[in-house]
């Protein structure tokens, strides 16, 4: 937090000094986050505790290229990147890859902000509880004109979004979502109507649900609908798993998906 005159044009900037998008670009290149805190209670070992990899407390924050990992301790609630506050707006993540081991060095929330204009982009979420939570923790705030583009989603062990009281403009296209307990998860009461452009999602247990800060509650019923726009829910994913191939994580050339454009390469500008 500072009281630095920030803008959208002048931003705060935390990013990789080599881009995905640079020749030289390597995936060992990324600098790696891995949180170590331990904030245990003095006599309760076994309470849950929280940490975080970065809080942000100011508008117009731009977070790129970074690898950012779990915490290691038990019975913790890790969260990458955070933002809660009143009346906060303009923070955008681009081209990060977030891995988490719920056995290990686990990722609660990967992704949470309350607020406006949170925008996720061209990210790869792999084994975390939750991706990209836009969040209403603090009197009720939704999130108007946030977004979530361009990300692959696998084995997250909750969601991929999870919206609360996010308005419906909320832009969700060309996103790769698979392998996860829930597609979508909500707060209890939420009905917005989401538009799901070009996107695929396969090999999710559920579709649709609700939940609160703990987990998952239950699946949503007839209240709540999807526009669904050019979405493919069958075929096989197949990913790139050479740790030395530039798409690494990424999804393979000719497999379903591949035309979207998902992962942390932004389009080429000819």
């Amino acid at each position: 937090t500072n009281n630095r005159p920030y803008s959208q044009k002048n931003r705060l900037i935390i990013r990789a000094s080599v881009l995905p998008d640079d020749p030289n670009w390597t995936p060992a290149s990324m600098p790696i986050l891995l949180s170590c805190e331990d904030p245990r209670v003095p006599g309760k070992p076994d309470a849950y505790t929280e940490t975080y990899s970065i809080k942000v407390k100011i508008n117009h924050v731009t977070i790129q290229g970074l690898k950012f990992l779990g915490n290691p301790t038990l019975n913790n609630m890790h969260g990458c990147v955070e933002r809660i506050g009143k009346e906060l707006d303009d923070l955008l993540i681009k081209q990060c890859i977030f891995i988490g081991d719920r056995y290990g060095a686990g990722i609660y929330a990967a992704t949470l902000a309350t607020g406006d204009r949170f925008v996720v982009e061209h990210c790869i979420f792999k084994g975390c509880a939750a991706s990209a939570v836009y969040w209403d923790g603090l009197e009720e705030i939704g999130g108007r004109n946030c977004a979530m583009r361009y990300c692959i989603i696998d084995e997250a062990y909750m969601s991929g979004p999870w919206t609360c009281q996010t308005t419906e403009d909320f832009e969700f296209h060309n996103n790769i979502v698979a392998n996860c307990e829930y597609f979508w998860i909500r707060k209890q009461g939420d009905c917005q109507k989401y538009k799901i452009n070009k996107c695929v999602i396969i090999g999710n247990k559920h579709f649709s649900g609700y939940g609160t800060a703990a987990g998952p509650t239950s699946e949503t019923g007839d209240e709540v609908s999807y526009e669904k726009v050019e979405v493919i829910t069958n075929g096989t994913l197949e990913f790139d798993t050479n740790q030395k191939s530039r798409n690494y994580m990424h999804i393979t050339k000719g497999s379903v998906g591949s035309e979207l454009g998902a992962g942390i390469f932004m389009p080429r500008k000819d």
